[in-house]
């Protein structure tokens, strides 16, 4: 091939993609006609952007209409959602009607809303919902629980709205948030900050349950403190080790770890909890196992659980860290 030769297929290579395109002037795609006449080279070249153009545009209208495709299934999902909302509201104004001629009182019509509330958001909102489907359904579900606890105990004598309310609360949230903080996406947040959020949750909702349920009984709210800290000590502790160098003790390391310390939390708690409460002595109930009601075999017993957990979790965490050792 000459320089001439070089120089002309150089030219039409680069006018190749225009060329396809349809975007060249008369001239230039004259010339382009004249040289793929003669050059095979180029030819083939010709055929290959054809084909990777065919692939593009296949992809193109696949994503096209797998999105037209889940635009329309979520129309339909908001109109089902939109449907029940409507059938739900309708015993909520058949009911104001009634109680606007003095058949019922304003609280029923209330908790019946609230009731439907609850029921929208368990059926409708997941329908209606795109981005966050299931935390939106967790949080409409907990506020539409606490205004049933609010009417019934507003109009009906159910107590002291917060002594349920609280409680309330701290269990959805005990049983969901780690679902919810998962689900949702914030900037600049790991997995380890989420999980520090969750438990500062769960711990400020225990005490404040812990004053909710006590009724301003001082034993009571004294022993209630005394008993949801141990626990939290321990639920800080495990969390504590999980966010331990993985590379250093590994999965079956940290398991080691967190096997000790729950023994130990074990065999130390009822001795914290006498001190906390300043009764000099162990408190009946502390004791997580109770195997007999003679005290000094119960605590023996105890004693060898303690010591073989402690020797388990201890050649876990060994092997855990030869393990990443021999790995390097």
């Amino acid at each position: 091939m000459s320089i001439n030769e070089r120089y002309s297929c150089a030219i039409v290579r680069d006018l190749l993609p225009l060329y396809i395109d349809g975007a060249l002037s008369r001239e230039s795609r004259e010339y382009v006609e004249e040289h793929l006449k003669v050059c095979g080279g180029c030819g083939e070249i010709k055929a290959k952007i054809c084909d990777s153009s065919i692939e593009t545009a296949v992809v193109i209208e696949k994503e096209g209409v797998l999105s037209r495709f889940q635009k329309k299934e979520r129309g339909r999902a908001w109109t089902a959602g939109a449907v029940i909302s409507v059938i739900l509201l309708i015993p909520v104004v058949i009911t104001a009607i009634v109680a606007a001629a003095g058949g019922t009182d304003i609280g029923t019509v209330l908790v019946l809303a609230a009731s439907m509330c609850l029921a929208a958001a368990l059926s409708a909102v997941p329908l209606m919902s795109g981005k966050y489907r299931f935390s939106k359904t967790v949080a409409l579900s907990a506020a539409s629980v606490v205004l049933i606890e609010l009417f019934v105990s507003l109009f009906f004598g159910g107590g002291p709205f917060y002594r349920i309310a609280v409680p309330t609360v701290f269990g959805i949230s005990l049983a969901f948030l780690p679902f919810v903080m998962r689900e949702i996406s914030l900037p600049k947040m790991t997995a380890a900050v989420k999980g520090a959020l969750v438990l500062i949750w769960d711990s400020v909702w225990l005490y404040l349950t812990v004053w909710a349920t006590t009724g301003g009984d001082a034993y009571a709210f004294r022993e209630g403190m005394t008993v949801g800290t141990l626990f939290l000590l321990l639920t800080w502790l495990i969390f504590a080790v999980t966010r331990l160098p993985k590379r250093i003790f590994g999965s079956l390391g940290r398991a080691g770890i967190i096997i000790f310390v729950i023994a130990l939390w074990e065999k130390l708690a009822g001795h914290a909890a006498s001190v906390m409460m300043g009764t000099g002595h162990e408190l009946s109930g502390y004791q997580l196992i109770h195997w007999t009601m003679d005290a000094a075999l119960n605590d023996k017993i105890n004693s060898v659980i303690f010591i073989a957990a402690a020797v388990l979790g201890i050649i876990l965490t060994l092997a855990g860290v030869a393990a990443k050792k021999r790995r390097g």
